[in-house]
């Protein structure tokens, strides 16, 4: 079973990469242009505000941070009703792959910032994700996902469409 820890080492040597600058920009309203070059600069108050908005994402379940590593089947399915929570995933700095169901069952997972060097995505590492499209992901992750990745969203769609139409034929019906 994948812990997910939110220890002061870990978060301070994230606090200073791209990433976290990535993030932290995504605090900022949508009207205010603040780019990288400006949170280079960012003061350790704000990294303060910052971390402390991601811990609270990450022990209310809305935010998950990923290391890289897999995750067994039987501990995906053991983290279902938490994942169900998740809106966002945190990378670790330097990993080089989305492990084995990392984001399974998350589904209302809608923000997915993968870093510079990711170059595998594990199997079902999205699966069930149907809230996520290939709009909330990078190309590069795109790139990656193979079909049974998105099975689970493909088919929540197929299934309805089917209910749409069914639903269209049945008052058809009763108009007639």
């Amino acid at each position: 079973m994948t812990n997910f820890s939110t220890a002061p080492a870990a978060i301070d040597e994230f606090m200073f990469t791209n990433d976290f600058r990535r993030l932290l920009g995504g605090f900022f309203p949508d009207d205010t242009l603040i780019s990288l070059i400006s949170l280079r600069l960012a003061t350790k108050a704000w990294k303060v505000v910052a971390e402390e908005v991601i811990d609270e994402g990450i022990e209310s379940g809305a935010m998950m941070v990923h290391d890289g590593k897999d995750i067994s089947d039987d501990a995906a399915y053991d983290l279902q009703e938490r994942r169900e929570l998740v809106t966002r995933v945190i990378f670790l700095l330097n990993i080089t792959k989305v492990g084995k169901n990392e984001c399974m069952y998350a589904i209302n997972l809608v923000v997915v910032d993968t870093p510079d060097g990711v170059e595998r995505i594990g199997n079902y590492a999205f699966w069930y994700c149907s809230s996520l499209t290939d709009n909330d992901v990078t190309p590069e992750v795109v790139a990656h996902l193979r079909s049974q990745r998105f099975a689970a969203l493909i088919k929540e769609n197929a299934e309805l469409k089917n209910q749409v139409a069914s639903m269209k034929k049945e008052t058809a019906a009763l108009k007639n």
